[in-house]
C-alpha cells in the first residue's frame, strides 16, 4: 500500500513538473505576463486544465477517434468564455442588401470538371499569415486577404493591404472598433467608395485610431463584390474558379486546434452563430475526408503555420458557406 502511495505521489509530482515547464515555455513563447501572483495562479490553473484536455483529445486522435490534434497556443490561459468574447465577426451587424453586391450562382454541370485539389498559396496570390493580436479585427484581415488575392490574379502582383485602414476608416459603413468587431461586406463597401492603402503605407497597430487614409496612395479599385449561394458546391466552384474567398464561420470550438482536419459536428452552421472572419484559399481530400484550406489571422503560431483545415461536405459544418464574398477588382 505504501509503495502504491509513493508511486502515485511521484506521478503527481512529475505531472506538476511537466506542467510547470510547459507553463514557463508558454509564457516565454507568447510573451505572457500577469498583474500579480494571484492572477498568474488562476491562469496557470486554467492552463493545466487545457493540458489535460489536449492530452485526452490527442489520445483519442492516436486511437483513430479524432481527425485533428489539439495543442498549446496563445489562448491556452483563457477560459472558453474569454475566448468566445474575443471572436470578432459581429453578429449584431447583419448587413442590409448593398447596392454593391451581386449574388452569383454557379453552373452545377461544372462541378464534375473542377480539380480535386486547389491551393492558391502555390500560385503566389496569398500573403503571409498576419496577426490581428488582441484586437477584434478578423473581418479586416479576411477582407484584405480576399482583395490581395483578386488583385494578384488580375495584375500578377502580390501586395499586402492595410487592415488598419479598414479598422480606422470603415466605421461610417457599419464596422466597429476592436471590441465591437465588424463584417467583411462593410469593409468592401468602404473600399468600393474610397480605395485602400498598402500595409507598408498604413501599418497595423491593433487598436482603432483616427482615419489616416491617403487617397494619393490608393492601391486598387473595386466595382463591387460577389456573394455566392449557400452551398458547399458553390463555394468549391468559387474557390476553384475565382481564387481565395472571404468567409465567416463559427470558430467557437476550434481555439485549441493544432493540426489535421478539424471536424466537430457540434460546430454551429447557422448565420446567427458566425463569429470569425477568415479566408478560404483552397480545398482537398485526405484519408477519404474532404477539407477546406483556411487562412486565419492569429499568426503562424496557430494551427498549421497559421492555417486550419476544416472538414468539407459535412452539412456546412461551422457555417462556412453562410456568408461568402469576393471583390471585383477593376
Amino acid at each position: 500500500m505504501m509503495k502504491l502511495l509513493i508511486f502515485l505521489v511521484c506521478i503527481v509530482a512529475v505531472n506538476c513538473l511537466n506542467d510547470t515547464k510547459h507553463w514557463n515555455d508558454f509564457k516565454v513563447k507568447f510573451e505572457k505576463s500577469y498583474g500579480d501572483q494571484n492572477e498568474e495562479s488562476q491562469r496557470f490553473e486554467i492552463f493545466q486544465g487545457k493540458l489535460r484536455e489536449i492530452e485526452e483529445h490527442n489520445a483519442r486522435f492516436n486511437n483513430g477517434e479524432e481527425t485533428y490534434t489539439k495543442g498549446i497556443n496563445q489562448f491556452s490561459d483563457m477560459t472558453h468564455e474569454e475566448y468566445i468574447e474575443m471572436l470578432s465577426y459581429s453578429k449584431e451587424l447583419r448587413p442590409a442588401r448593398s447596392q454593391h453586391v451581386t449574388l452569383r450562382t454557379f453552373p452545377r454541370e461544372a462541378l464534375a470538371d473542377l480539380p480535386d485539389f486547389v491551393d492558391w498559396r502555390e500560385k503566389n496570390v496569398v500573403t503571409e499569415v498576419k496577426n490581428q493580436e488582441a484586437c477584434g479585427s478578423c473581418w479586416a484581415f479576411s477582407t484584405t486577404g480576399g482583395l490581395e488575392g483578386q488583385y494578384a490574379l488580375k495584375y500578377n502582383k502580390l501586395v499586402s493591404l492595410s487592415e488598419q485602414n479598414l479598422l480606422d476608416c470603415s466605421g461610417p459603413y457599419g464596422n466597429g472598433n476592436c471590441s465591437v468587431g465588424g463584417i467583411m461586406r462593410f469593409g468592401l463597401d468602404y473600399v468600393k467608395d474610397n480605395g485602400i492603402n498598402t500595409e507598408e503605407t498604413y501599418p497595423y497597430e491593433a487598436v482603432q485610431k483616427e482615419c489616416r487614409y491617403q487617397p494619393s496612395q490608393n492601391v486598387l479599385r473595386i466595382s463591387g463584390y460577389d456573394v455566392f449561394e449557400q452551398s458547399e458546391e458553390a463555394l468549391q466552384y468559387a474557390v476553384a474558379t475565382y481564387g481565395p474567398i472571404s468567409v465567416a464561420i463559427d470558430f467557437s470550438l476550434a481555439g485549441g486546434y493544432a493540426s489535421g482536419i478539424f471536424n466537430n459536428p457540434a460546430c454551429h452552421n447557422k448565420p446567427e452563430e458566425l463569429n470569425h472572419g477568415v479566408l478560404v484559399v483552397g480545398y482537398g481530400r485526405e484519408n477519404s475526408i474532404d477539407y477546406w484550406i483556411v487562412k486565419n489571422s492569429w499568426s503562424a503560431n496557430f494551427g498549421e503555420k497559421g492555417y486550419i483545415r476544416m472538414i468539407r461536405n459535412a452539412n456546412n459544418q461551422c457555417g462556412i458557406v453562410d456568408d461568402t464574398s469576393k471583390a471585383i477588382v477593376i
